[in-house]
């Protein structure tokens, strides 16, 4: 007998046998998401920086999060409970602080929110000590590579269009007067004195996002690129001389300090540069990752549901274990290790693989944001599942990722830039509506009145294919078995499933020892074999 599901879809209408997903937060929250995310992009200091002052008032609190959406609270309270305590108008803070790896831009947004004094936040004390909240009003200059335009420069007010970080953040600091003290048109570094000029004596906090962003879009600008180490190196020395002064960046960089995605170039020069500068300023910048791998679970879990049954959990997973430990022979031996029963723990009703895949895969696309990309991926995934209600979906598998589910498909093809492979996945995985995929055809003819096991195996093969090197791509048939296999679904199927996928299908890597995973061209040998059945 299949395990029950603890958590009830959706809306609580129905529970669908305890499938329970209870008040669901995904489905209906798109375009509170979007607002969100263009409120996170306004500038932190534009309301009130007339007269040459970038003061922070209470009036743009908007543009933060309130502190008790359940989404902020994690980075936030590992932003600011491991900061390390310098005075900032009394919030205590690092002078450079470092955030690597997902939650980055939340732990920005909590380090403003408690900059300005966490005005309308209800829970202040779950987050911060209320005594080291600034007394006074802070100034706060924020640097957004993404939304950057060294070209034209980027509209500030006051007729003022800034092509560099340094002109953003002198103009935040100290308005058009500020930025008429650095050499912004002639894109050239200020020195560390005249950087101290633009905090004014007063309490100052600096955020520097996205750099590797503005460095792409510089790269044959004749000069620019060479200015970001001088820019740095100046900026780190003139914060280590303020005492009332902090710089904090984001990297998009791993635990081992390297990257694998599209973008690792630009990001480890920005690395690199940011090193350079501190061992000229003589101090290490403090280093947090604000959402570490097994708080990334917990983020998810709060941000998409609302509540989980955990005993009821605690028997779907006892089941899982049951289930690895009967075929630990053909599963990979991860499969019976502890640390894989706790994040099943951590993360469900999430299957483990289904963050594996995308925080070692998918993340190294560059376009994909970590958890931010995983929140909107798996946000539409739920949505899915709400709708067509697998009766397998014992926890939420890869194979639940319907790259056929238009919401998915768009996020898939447009988001992530992954257009090449739209014929393979029409052809093989999920065909458009009215037409069957290989997949499809498999099982109407194989498995009629079970799970889709072959688009379950496709669906899978597809997911790991999404990854920047062609090391990552592609699964193998015990870690296939491991992603797949739940109390509903019969091992020797997913085996059987596989092997008609891999015989039909002309879109797979066919080359000898190749993983399971998906070329963009098609197997024109293939193509007609599959034609010739067909007539």
């Amino acid at each position: 007998m299949a395990a029950r599901r603890p958590y009830s879809l959706a809306n609580g209408e129905d529970e669908c046998d305890s499938f329970d997903f209870r008040h669901l937060h995904a489905a209906g929250r798109r375009c509170r998401r979007n607002n969100d995310r263009r409120r996170l992009r306004r500038r932190p200091g534009a309301s009130c920086q007339r007269h040459g002052s970038a003061r922070i008032s209470g009036r743009d609190q908007v543009l933060c999060y309130h502190l008790s959406d359940q989404r902020l609270a994690e980075p936030a309270r590992q932003c600011l409970r491991k900061a390390p305590r310098r005075r900032i108008g009394g919030f205590g803070v690092p002078s450079r602080y470092q955030l690597r790896r997902g939650g980055k831009t939340h732990g920005l947004i909590a380090l403003v929110h408690a900059a300005r004094g966490m005005q309308g936040a209800p829970n202040v004390a779950e987050f911060v000590d209320p005594a080291l909240l600034p007394s006074g009003p802070v100034r706060i200059a924020e640097f957004d590579g993404e939304n950057a335009d060294p070209l034209n420069g980027r509209s500030m007010g006051d007729g003022v269009y800034a092509k560099t970080p340094w002109g953003e953040i002198a103009y935040r600091l100290a308005g058009k007067p500020g930025f008429d003290r650095v050499s912004d048109e002639q894109m050239l570094a200020p020195g560390a004195e005249t950087m101290r000029e633009l905090f004014g004596g007063e309490p100052t906090l600096i955020l520097l996002d996205e750099m590797s962003d503005w460095l792409r879009r510089v790269r044959h600008i004749p000069g620019a690129w060479d200015q970001l180490s001088p820019f740095l190196k100046n900026l780190l020395k003139a914060v280590e001389a303020t005492p009332t002064a902090a710089v904090v960046f984001t990297l998009a960089v791993g635990k081992s300090g390297k990257t694998a995605d599209a973008h690792a170039d630009d990001a480890m020069f920005v690395a690199d540069r940011m090193a350079e500068a501190e061992s000229v300023a003589a101090r290490k910048a403090t280093l947090l990752n604000p959402t570490e791998d097994d708080e990334t679970a917990f983020v998810l879990r709060r941000r998409l549901f609302k509540a989980i049954d955990e005993i009821k959990a605690a028997e779907v997973i006892a089941a899982y274990k049951a289930l690895w430990m009967a075929h630990k022979d053909i599963l990979p031996f991860e499969a019976t290790r502890a640390s894989t029963m706790k994040a099943f723990e951590d993360a469900y009703p999430f299957h483990p693989e289904v963050l594996e895949v995308l925080t070692s895969k998918t993340a190294t696309l560059g376009n994909f944001q970590r958890v931010r990309g995983m929140l909107r991926l798996l946000g539409r995934t739920v949505t899915h599942i709400w709708q067509t209600r697998p009766a397998d979906a014992t926890a939420i598998h890869v194979h639940h990722i319907d790259p056929g589910f238009g919401p998915i498909h768009q996020e898939i093809v447009t988001r992530l830039g992954q257009s090449q492979y739209v014929p393979a996945i029409r052809a093989d995985v999920s065909a458009e509506k009215g037409k069957q995929s290989l997949a499809q055809q498999i099982d109407e003819e194989t498995f009629k009145g079970l799970a889709p096991y072959t688009e379950y195996v496709a669906r899978t093969a597809f997911l790991h294919t999404l990854a920047f090197q062609d090391a990552l791509k592609g699964v193998n048939p015990e870690r296939l078995r491991f992603t797949m296999l739940a109390p509903a679904l019969d091992i020797s199927f997913i085996d059987n499933a596989r092997q008609r996928f891999i015989q039909e299908s002309a879109y797979l890597d066919d080359r000898p020892g190749a993983p399971l995973r998906f070329q963009a061209e098609a197997n024109l040998t293939q193509l007609i074999r599959r034609e010739e059945r067909n007539v």
